[in-house]
């Protein structure tokens, strides 16, 4: 015959391999789609929690302008601070001191006797008693032996409980000595050591015995109490840091008068100004401004929309976003409801946002120049527009209101941990990923029974081919005989 049916072409020309790959990509278009969707809500979900890091540190910042110890702060400066330095807590009077030192309170610091070395015997000849070591009350026994040492004493007084000294040997010109230093400065902290047991030279032998003028042969440093003078009062104190004279303020006097050789002292005089910390006020509000400014500028690229690209950002058209917009801006330029028109908007201090068409469009820019005139103005006007400062039965109750405490609370109320909308949202989005990850598994799931049902399928028609390509066979077999036999 011219021609013929080759069932065997039929059957090799079938590609069972791709068309279960073809099939198959078909039926998993579904999980692309929910993978897609997957993908898209964790971008947003990605996108709040950047929001979130950044409000948590735009309410931090607010801390520095809703507190009102940033208005109270104070800064004390000292017009020489040879004679003495100065610090003020907040709240401290603004005012000015006249201060003069006359002299410095000192550690009582006495010495031993003079021995070769450390472990030199404390006694030449063999010799026991004891010693006690007063100061201020704080007292101590020792007893001692001929096998003592400096080296000994001076543990035996470091390791005493309640001793009022401690002990160090020191080197000096012909060898070692111990130096005992008070625990307490000024004329209370005198060292006093008497003999308690022991033969009359104990104290001799120890080189802790006083001259005739009854003043240690071996003092080291006089006992002595700071004298000075502070706004015409004069006073005397065992410390030389003053914390009892003007409430909040700080004096640590470093050096006293000069002594003249009759032994007249002229005091060493200074003046000490204490003021509101103006740079306390300017660094939290710079700060604070900071932080919003990068808040806003990450709320606005997330919900932009860029035309030319036709990309849009992960926030784009959601509404929690654009109320946490429109309600920060709005704070900036809204008047602060019970103050005075002339202190009841940022704008009076020089906080203004950039104006359209400007590089720091929307930006919040601070004009310290004329914050810092407005602090010297009436700082508590400042402070009550920020919400520090407060009166009334609002305050009264511990409700401020002010910019600051008014943004910390809304973007507090924002953070709160589950009932806030940023967490309840970020649940939301997590349920529904989740959700889609179940889906995802279950069509997987019915996918791959359905590879092994195409595969079984073509399996079966191979089969079934196979079984008809031979019976084909068979058949052209039978034609060809007959015709032969007939020729």
């Amino acid at each position: 015959m011219g021609s013929s049916i080759s069932l065997g072409g039929l059957i090799s020309g079938m590609d069972t391999e791709t068309m279960v790959t073809k099939i198959m990509d078909v039926e998993r278009v579904r999980v692309l789609r929910e993978e897609s969707r997957a993908a898209g809500l964790a971008a947003v979900q990605n996108a709040w929690k950047e929001v979130k890091g950044s409000l948590q540190s735009l309410r931090s910042s607010l801390d520095g302008i809703r507190l009102s110890s940033t208005f109270t702060a104070r800064r004390a400066t000292s017009s020489d601070e040879s004679a003495a330095t100065v610090s003020a807590a907040a709240g401290a009077t603004v005012t000015t001191h006249s201060l003069a030192v006359t002299q410095l309170a000192q550690t009582h610091v006495v010495a031993t006797a003079t021995k070769a070395d450390g472990n030199t015997a404390l006694f030449a000849a063999p010799t026991s008693g004891s010693i006690k070591i007063d100061v201020n009350g704080k007292a101590t026994t020792l007893a001692l032996t001929q096998a003592d040492t400096l080296t000994t004493l001076r543990d035996k007084i470091n390791a005493a409980a309640g001793a009022g000294v401690t002990a160090e040997i020191v080197k000096v010109t012909g060898g070692s000595r111990i130096v005992l230093t008070s625990k307490d400065s000024g004329v209370a902290g005198e060292i006093r050591v008497t003999a308690e047991s022991g033969p009359p030279t104990l104290l001799t032998d120890l080189g802790l015995h006083k001259n005739g003028d009854g003043v240690y042969v071996n003092q080291v440093v006089a006992r002595q109490d700071a004298i000075f003078t502070l706004d015409g009062q004069d006073y005397t104190r065992s410390s030389n840091v003053v914390t009892d004279t003007v409430p909040g303020l700080t004096i640590t006097l470093k050096k006293g008068g000069t002594k003249d050789g009759a032994g007249v002292v002229t005091p060493l005089s200074a003046t000490v100004t204490v003021s509101q910390d103006q740079d306390a006020v300017v660094n939290a509000v710079t700060k604070w401004a900071g932080s919003l400014n990068a808040t806003l500028s990450l709320l606005q690229e997330k919900t932009q929309y860029n035309a030319s690209s036709k990309a849009a950002g992960a926030l784009n058209g959601d509404a929690l976003a654009r109320r946490l917009q429109s309600t920060l801006r709005s704070m900036l330029s809204a008047e602060v409801t019970g103050l005075p028109g002339t202190m009841n908007r940022l704008s009076q201090l020089g906080i203004t946002t950039g104006a359209y068409g400007a590089d720091d469009y929307g930006k919040v820019k601070v004009d310290t120049e004329k914050l810092k005139a407005e602090l010297t103005k009436d700082p508590v006007a400042v402070g009550r527009l920020f919400g520090a400062i407060s009166t009334g039965t609002a305050a009264a109750a511990g409700v401020f209101s002010g910019v600051g405490s008014d943004m910390y609370r809304f973007v507090n109320d924002t953070l709160q941990s589950t009932t806030g909308a940023i967490d309840t949202r970020d649940t939301l989005l997590g349920d529904q990923i989740k959700e889609i990850g179940k889906r995802v598994e279950s069509i997987n799931t019915r996918l791959v029974k359905r590879e092994e049902q195409l595969r079984a399928q073509f399996l079966r028609m191979e089969q079934t081919m196979s079984q008809l390509q031979a019976q084909g066979n068979a058949i052209l077999s039978l034609i060809t005989n007959q015709n032969d036999q007939r020729k």
